[in-house]
Formats: structure tokens, sequence, C-alpha cells
């Protein structure tokens, strides 16, 4: 049988991780409604890229293809747009677990989470987007391929992009947070760069959606540095280390 103190505590987290997933749920249709209400903005800012090949044409193969593009771009526009508040909601499920003096820490850690995804956003769309764009057809043009791309390929390419690179820039900031509360060691990690690149490499491989060596050091690069920014704000002051 739980006691009662345990039986409080268990009620204050389910009701603090109830508050959290209606803030992010708010949040994302939050975003969706924006993404909704200026969907022909959306679009023709989606579609920009492509001014840049006069010559590449997107096609359907159904009817309803286009339905199932607007929901795809509404849904997922609408989770970046509303990320940045969606992760400062997603931290009200740990504050009940933090000291009072740790809550002002907890905060400026999701603020910036919120704009490293923005960031890393805006780098995966106005950057990567159209140099993966550019390489890809570079190398069709090559092989002496025509293109035939469909437009679902297309705008889920150009949507999903950009919440992947808004994701993996939060990693370090990730990384740095659990240096700081002890989970992971900063000597070991300094230490072990050999471990930290190849994790680094095979994480760019993963989110490269070409897999050119151009589009994959852009990517590499990039995550490499908030790495190192990682380690150096994780690195615990003269005082930690001096405790035994």
């Amino acid at each position: 049988m739980l006691s009662t103190e345990m039986r409080e505590k268990f009620s204050s987290h389910l009701e603090a991780l109830r508050k959290a997933l209606v803030g992010m749920a708010f949040a994302w249709i939050l975003g969706a409604a924006v993404v909704a209400v200026n969907f022909s903005l959306v679009m023709e800012l989606l579609r920009a890229p492509l001014h840049s090949f006069p010559n590449l044409s997107l096609i359907t193969f159904s009817p309803l293809t286009a339905l199932f593009i607007g929901f795809n771009i509404v849904g997922v526009g609408g989770a970046i747009v509303g990320a940045p508040l969606m992760i400062l909601y997603a931290m009200q499920f740990f504050l009940p677990a933090l000291k009072p003096n740790e809550h002002r820490i907890a905060t400026t850690v999701a603020c910036l989470a919120a704009l490293l995804f923005i960031v890393g956003a805006l780098f995966g769309f106005f950057w990567m987007l159209p140099l993966t764009l550019q390489i890809a057809l570079d190398i069709q043009k090559a092989m002496g391929f025509q293109l035939l791309w469909s437009a679902q390929d297309y705008f889920s390419f150009v949507i999903t992009l950009p919440l992947i690179m808004g994701g993996a820039f939060c990693i370090p900031l990730i990384v740095g947070v659990l240096l700081r509360v002890g989970v992971l060691n900063h000597a070991v990690l300094s230490r072990r760069w050999d471990v930290a690149t190849l994790v680094i490499l095979i994480l760019a491989a993963a989110l490269c959606p070409t897999g050119d060596p151009i589009s994959f050091l852009f990517i590499a690069i990039p995550l490499g540095a908030l790495y190192a920014l990682a380690l150096l704000l994780g690195k615990p002051s003269l005082q930690a280390r001096s405790r035994p």
C-alpha cells in the first residue's frame, strides 16, 4: 500500500504531466492554426526553392494528393511553428521535481532549447534545403536522368528537413545539461573525442537527405561545433571539481 505522501507525490506528477501534455497540444494546435490561416503564404514559402529551377515541375498521381499534402503541411508545420512553445510547456513536467533555485536554470534551458530549435529549422530550410536540391539535381543531370518529382515527396521533404535540423540543434544542449547535472562525465567526454566524432558523423549521415559528402559536411560541422560548445558550457566549476 502506498502512503499518503507517496500518493500525493504521484498525483502531483500526474497533474504536472497532464498540464504539460495539454499545453503542448495547445501549442501544436496554435501552430497548426497559424499555418492554416496563412496557408497561401506558407505554400509560396515552401515552393520558393523551386524558383531556382524553372524547368522542374511537380506532379501528382491522384486528385486527393493535394488534400493529403495540405493536411501534412498544416500538421508538421504546426509542430514546427509551435515547437518553441511546446518545449516551454514540456519543461513544466520537470519543474515540480526541481528545487526553487533550479527553476530559473530550467527556464533558461527551455528558452535556449527553443532558440536552438528555431536556428536549426532556419538553417535547414534556408541553407540545407537549397544546397541539397542543387546537388541532387546536378547528380540527376550528370547521370542523364529526367526528374519527375511528385508533389507529395517534395513537400514532405521540404517540411521534414527543418524539423529534423531543429531537433538536431537541440542535442548539444541536452548533452550540456546532462553534464551539468552529473549524468555524463565531462572528463570522459573531453578525452573521447574519437567516439564523439564517430557519433556526430553517424548522426549527420542519418540526417543527410541526399547522402552526398557536401551536404553531409554541412550537417556534421555545425553539430561538431555545437557539441564543443556543450562541453564548454557543461564544464564543471572549480568548486565542483574540488569535491571528493
